[in-house]
Formats: structure tokens, C-alpha cells, sequence
């Protein structure tokens, strides 16, 4: 279709580079650290899961689905769950931290619900 408007991400091409060089291995980083989540890469992958968010709140780009959102987070939970207490984290940062990744993932829930919704 080429370009459609003077926009920064009303063309194909930049569209293109969006999805598989900035969105894509985004994804992919999520994905497979989460097969081996531990307290190692957990920071990261909360990390990653806000700037997918971001991307996908400030261009167009479009998030995962709904499901895979949720599976995510259940996937961090489990594996948050397994680690946090071995940390011996105060009860107000346990709290505070875990208050940070449910509104974190219900972002980026939130973006591919509307995103999803609207481009069915």
C-alpha cells in the first residue's frame, strides 16, 4: 500500500521495521525468558513487558493478544511466587513490587483488549 499520509508510521515501511525490529524481538525476549524466569531475569522481563506497553500506548504497534497477555502474567507470577520470599524482601517493598507488575500487565492487558477489539 506504501505510504498514506506524511505521519512517521503512515507507511508500510515504517510500519514494518515497528513490528520486526522494535516490537517482534520485544516479544520474543519476553517469551523466552519467561521459559527460565528467575530472580536473575525477572527485573528484566517486567522491564520489557513495560516497554511493549509504552510502544504500544505511543505508535502502532500492535500487542500480543489478550491471552498471551494473561499467560504472561500468570507465567511471572508463579514464577515471582517461587523467588520473591528467598529475596527476604520487607512486606511493604513485597507488597509495593507486587502492586507494580499486576498494574504493569494489566497495561499492556488493557492496550490489546482495545487494540484487539478494534482490529477484528
Amino acid at each position: 500500500m506504501g505510504a498514506w499520509g506524511a505521519g512517521n508510521f503512515q507507511d508500510d515501511t515504517a510500519l514494518d521495521w515497528l513490528r520486526l525490529s522494535v516490537r517482534q524481538p520485544i516479544v520474543e525476549e519476553i517469551q523466552s525468558w519467561l521459559k527460565k524466569h528467575d530472580e536473575g531475569n525477572g527485573p528484566a522481563i517486567i522491564a520489557a513487558v513495560e516497554v511493549l506497553a509504552l510502544l504500544c500506548e505511543r505508535l502502532p504497534a500492535e500487542p500480543p493478544r489478550p491471552e498471551e497477555v494473561t499467560a504472561w502474567q500468570r507465567s511471572y507470577l508463579r514464577g515471582w511466587n517461587r523467588y520473591i520470599d528467598g529475596l527476604e524482601p520487607t512486606p511493604e517493598y513485597k507488597a509495593k513490587k507486587l502492586e507494580v507488575i499486576k498494574t504493569t500487565f494489566e497495561k499492556l492487558l488493557a492496550l490489546s483488549k482495545k487494540w484487539h477489539a478494534g482490529n477484528a
